[in-house]
């Protein structure tokens, strides 16, 4: 079965991310978005820090099936004030950083964080619904997809995956949200010689992913795999990119997000030989547009003021 959805550009959502926006499109209303990467390259994490930039102008549900409620929330935190994440954990927050906390907690950015319906697409596509209804909810997460369930196919994981993917978009489309997943990869990527970038065949489960998404984004890192420099010699050290493999009303192609500091602080990144086509410049560096920050066990850093929203 084909559902049609008309590209328009009001409908489109920001991801948060200009040159994402700018090449691919952003998100639109009725899409069925997937960010696909193998464990270690930051699926969840990314996750979070786009849904507190789309939070900002559209309300959000986000599913988690990949670890608790406290913990993302802790996530959510630490995304928004640049908390420490172990120092949330653990309770060991100075006085501005308490401060950051009991802000971002006393504010109303409309993020919703549910851990149900994971073992029925029924129940998921009601619960999404009155979320809609009650909060007119836009967007909605699922981290993730290989963690829902039905009670159809018995034990046939395959054709189960595909009736849950099928129905997600359905409900994508009927409900006008964007619908974001999370997806794990297959151990393919792990042992296939060479490169190590991921492919559309390395969806994990069902190829029923690949056929009903919109856009299909992979998740790599480099550096990861033990590679130093890139094609151009370019340190590819806290490089994160994103791989852009299928994009039904755009160009294809990847974008890279430098990550650095003692956070996880990263930049629109644009390569010193790029910088020295585009602007005739002679010395090595990368443009840094606005910063972004995500969560993570290291982070220690304070956000300006103008990056600083409430949660």
């Amino acid at each position: 079965m084909v559902w049609k959805s008309e590209r328009d550009p009001n409908k489109m959502i920001s991801s948060g991310l200009d040159s994402f926006d700018k090449q691919f499109g952003g998100f639109l209303l009725g899409e069925m978005i997937i960010f696909g990467g193998r464990p270690a390259m930051g699926k969840s994490n990314l996750l979070v820090w786009i849904a507190t930039k789309m939070a900002k102008n559209n309300p959000v549900l986000f599913f988690t099936y990949d670890s608790s409620k406290e913990s993302l929330t802790n996530s959510f935190v630490a995304a928004i004030t640049g908390v420490n994440l172990d120092k949330l954990y653990h309770r060991e927050l100075d006085t501005l950083e308490f401060a950051q906390v009991v802000k971002s907690l006393n504010s109303e950015l409309p993020i919703y964080i549910s851990e149900e319906c994971h073992d029925s697409i029924s129940a998921f596509r009601q619960y999404c619904e009155n979320m809609v209804q009650k909060h007119g909810i836009k967007v909605v997460f699922v981290d993730h997809i290989q963690k829902m369930h039905s009670n159809r196919y018995g034990r046939n994981r395959e054709s189960e995956m595909s009736y849950i993917v099928q129905e997600l978009k359905r409900m994508a489309i009927e409900l006008n949200i964007v619908l974001i997943l999370s997806s794990q990869l297959s151990r393919n990527v792990e042992n296939r010689a060479g490169s190590k970038k991921p492919m559309l065949s390395d969806l994990r489960e069902s190829g029923a992913i690949e056929q009903y998404a919109n856009k299909v984004i992979f998740l790599y890192r480099a550096g990861y795999y033990g590679i130093e420099v890139d094609e151009y010699n370019e340190s590819v050290k806290d490089i994160l990119e994103l791989l852009v493999h299928k994009n039904t009303y755009g160009s294809l192609g990847s974008i890279r997000i430098k990550t650095g500091g003692p956070g996880f602080i990263a930049y629109e990144y644009h390569p010193s030989h790029e910088l020295r086509e585009r602007f005739e410049i002679k010395e090595e560096g990368f443009e840094q547009s606005k910063g972004f920050v995500l969560p993570s066990s290291r982070m220690n850093k304070k956000m300006d003021d103008e990056d600083f929203t409430p949660f």
